[in-house]
């Protein structure tokens, strides 16, 4: 649908322009709902060894748990991070907060774009990324991150961040850029895909801060 779209748009009218940008943000939406839809239903059969649709018994297609986003327990005291996120930062985080080497981050990654993750455990992970980055050691390390389509992780969370008016989401929204910020990917194509995305969710961005730092980081990417 995006190559179709992506087609078509290069000789639009502003207002066809923008009706494309509404499409592919709902395409964005639609595919994030998809996936939580089927870990659901993922879950169903794990625990139950049932089809929730059909009634029919039925084999889990996945041998491990299928992570789902945790509700606390009326009263019970607010975790700063799901247990998903301390699961992805005990099995992959050194004492510093950061990725215990390079060969981790391809598994990393791939666990990012799959976990259902909470605003607050996003941020943690955009730290542990940071720390990871920062570090003397690893140079090679934010190439590999953008081979792996990471970049595209972040762009998606920012995505669906970026339309709510709620502080929480707002500021989540001026975390991703600050990183995308401080951590531009090294090879031109990717740093054409983060701009590209972030050009088409400006219209949908709230928030006077979240806008200014959204069209300071298109800027930078732009240079």
């Amino acid at each position: 649908m995006e190559a179709a779209l992506s087609s078509s748009s290069s000789s639009a009218s502003p207002a066809q322009e923008e009706l494309w940008n509404i499409l592919l943000l709902q395409h964005e939406a639609i595919q994030s709902r998809l996936r939580e839809f089927h870990q659901q239903v993922e879950a169903f059969v794990q625990l139950t060894a049932t089809n929730p649709l059909t009634g029919a018994r039925q084999a889990a297609a996945h041998e491990s748990p299928v992570p789902l986003r945790e509700r606390a327990a009326p009263g019970a005291a607010p975790q700063l991070i799901s247990e998903t996120a301390a699961r992805l930062a005990t099995e992959f985080c050194d004492a510093r907060g950061a990725l215990r080497d390079g060969a981790s981050l391809p598994a990393f990654t791939k666990r990012l774009g799959e976990a259902a993750l909470t605003l607050e455990d996003k941020a943690q992970m955009l730290f542990v990324l940071d720390q990871t980055f920062r570090a003397a050691e690893s140079a090679g390390l934010s190439a590999a991150f953008e081979k792996e389509r990471g970049y595209e992780v972040l762009l998606d969370w920012f995505a669906g961040a970026c339309t709510y008016q709620d502080d929480a989401n707002k500021a989540f929204s001026r975390l991703v850029l600050q990183f995308l910020q401080q951590h531009k990917p090294a090879m031109t194509h990717a740093r054409k895909v983060v701009l590209s995305r972030l050009r088409q969710l400006q219209p949908f961005a709230v928030g006077r801060q979240t806008k200014a730092l959204l069209k300071e980081t298109v800027e930078k990417y732009r240079e």
